[in-house]
């Protein structure tokens, strides 16, 4: 039987509930998820708040959350939770992946909070595009699992880029723990083993099909973030 690595809920169960919400995060946990995760910004009033986009838009007016405090933010979208609420959510077996969405000003009240949570570091991996913020997190907190994200896409020579030596020169200047990348089905074991064989982490997102979480389970990543946890966990169940 082929090992399944870490399930982790795309936003939550967002197939099935509306993302980022507490509903999703709670069926996540009854999908059997292994680990939710979430986006996260800091609002105008320095606290931090799950959702995606950095402008919201309601009934004709725009809210930009970085220029927004968290009580007229929840008061126009009542189901944004709090980073606090969300990981009260993740039981002591379970794992919570936090997408930072903004810069390094949220670091200090992100840590804050991770202290406050009772989480252990094991249970634990802050993720981001902006690699500035993953290097920032690892000088301020080594103690806590930091992954750089980042998009794949296939050049005219049908090569995926970023490569994985530029990948490898990027985690290694912000001694990130590893990278998370788009679930691209041109990645093969070749492309992924400098990453592995230097003990970087790889994690994919977002995966939906069957026949590409069996080819990257192949190819060794360690966790697959998916809208439908449940799902993905029956077909790779019986999977050998």
């Amino acid at each position: 039987m082929v090992m399944i690595p870490p399930l982790i809920a795309h936003r939550g169960a967002s197939h099935d509930a509306p993302e980022n919400t507490l509903a999703a995060f709670r069926l996540a946990w009854e999908q059997g998820a292994d680990g939710i995760e979430g986006d996260f910004h800091l609002t105008h009033d320095g606290q931090i708040i799950c959702v995606h986009d950095e402008v919201l838009e309601s009934h004709g007016q725009h809210y930009e959350v970085a220029q927004t405090t968290l009580a007229d933010l929840q008061a126009a979208f009542p189901n944004l939770p709090t980073l606090a609420q969300v990981l009260a959510l993740v039981p002591a077996a379970k794992r919570m992946v936090i997408e930072v969405k903004c810069g390094v000003e949220i670091i200090p009240t992100l840590l804050t909070a991770l202290q406050n949570s009772g989480l252990t570091p094991e249970q634990v991996m802050l993720i981001a595009f902006d690699a500035a913020v993953i290097a920032e997190l690892k000088q301020q907190a080594p103690e806590w699992t930091a992954c750089w994200l980042t998009e794949l896409t296939l050049n005219q020579h049908g090569e995926l880029m970023p490569s994985n030596a530029e990948i490898l020169s990027t985690l290694q200047a912000i001694k990130a723990k590893g990278v998370s990348t788009f679930a691209h089905p041109a990645i093969d074991p070749a492309w992924v083993e400098p990453l592995l064989n230097q003990g970087f982490e790889w994690h994919v997102w977002t995966v939906d099909e069957i026949a590409l979480a069996q080819h990257l389970i192949a190819c060794g990543v360690q966790s697959i973030t998916t809208n439908r946890p449940k799902m993905l966990r029956q077909a790779l169940g019986g999977w050998e």
